[in-house]
C-alpha cells in the first residue's frame, strides 16, 4: 500500500484500506484546505480581471496542488 501525505500538513496518512484514498489526515486539515481554495480561487480571479498572469499561474499551481489526491 503506497504512503500517503496530508495535503495540507504532510503528516503520513493511514488509509482505511477500502474507498477512496484520504487527502487529509483530519477534520480540521480539510477544513482549512477548503478555506485555503476558497480564498486561493478570489485571488486567481481577481488577478484574472486585473491582468496579473504570473501571479494567477502561481495561484493556479497552489489550487492544483490542493485539488489533487496523492494516490
Amino acid at each position: 500500500m503506497p504512503t500517503l501525505t496530508c495535503l495540507m500538513c504532510g503528516n503520513r496518512i493511514i488509509p482505511a484500506g477500502i474507498g477512496r484514498p484520504p487527502r487529509w489526515c483530519s477534520d480540521p486539515c480539510r477544513y482549512r484546505a477548503h478555506n485555503r481554495l476558497r480564498h486561493l480561487r478570489v485571488k486567481l480571479a481577481r488577478a484574472h480581471s486585473d491582468g496579473l498572469e504570473r501571479r494567477a499561474a502561481y495561484l493556479t499551481e497552489w489550487i492544483d496542488r490542493l485539488e489533487t489526491t496523492n494516490a
